[in-house]
């Protein structure tokens, strides 16, 4: 990998089934959310 290259992993965990009883009842679809820099530079947010 080049040092300039930027390389980002996402992991993302959710549920598999949507009803509406969990949307009236506030229930996450999305459990986990990781965003990984396998780069060797760091990421501004500008």
């Amino acid at each position: 990998m080049n040092n300039n290259e930027i390389s980002i992993s996402c992991e993302l965990v959710h549920d598999n089934t949507v009803n509406y009883a969990m949307q009236q009842n506030h229930v996450p679809l999305v459990k986990r959310l990781c965003l990984i820099n396998n780069g060797n530079k760091d990421i501004d947010s500008d």
